[in-house]
């Protein structure tokens, strides 16, 4: 049985490769082969996010917490574009921090690109901002 699970599984991809090579160019991929990269790594990225998020001054008065989820596409050169809140249910996030959120990812600096079959392609990634006062 182990056999013949191996043998379907490689006989499957080269029928996924077929589909990568047709993909249009201007694709936003969700899946790559090689991930975005933010300078530095994830621990430089936190540390970016903790220096650059300001809190909202109404949100810190009220004791307001919360989460804001911001998709992003990073472009073939490493840009950042397409900023965008990916999900505003009720209790998630106040307004004032979806938009903190989305101007402090909009002003990153250029990542390392996402590369797909050797070539640098547009990526979409979601990262959650958490508000949390201390």
């Amino acid at each position: 049985m182990r056999l013949l699970v191996v043998v379907c599984c490689w006989a499957l991809a080269p029928i996924g490769n077929l589909w990568a090579q047709s993909a249009d160019p201007e694709s936003i991929y969700h899946v790559v082969e090689e991930i975005p990269e933010f300078p530095g790594g994830e621990d430089s990225l936190a540390i970016f996010l903790g220096r650059h998020i300001r809190y909202p001054v109404a949100d810190r008065k009220n004791k307001t917490e919360g989460v804001s989820y911001i998709q992003f596409v990073i472009e073939k050169d490493g840009s950042i574009s397409n900023v965008a809140v990916l999900s505003d249910k009720e209790g998630l996030a106040t307004m004032a921090m979806h938009t903190e959120a989305m101007r402090v990812i909009a002003n990153m600096p250029k990542w390392k690109p996402g590369k797909q079959r050797g070539h640098f392609v547009r990526c979409s990634l979601t990262i959650p901002i958490r508000f949390k006062l201390r």
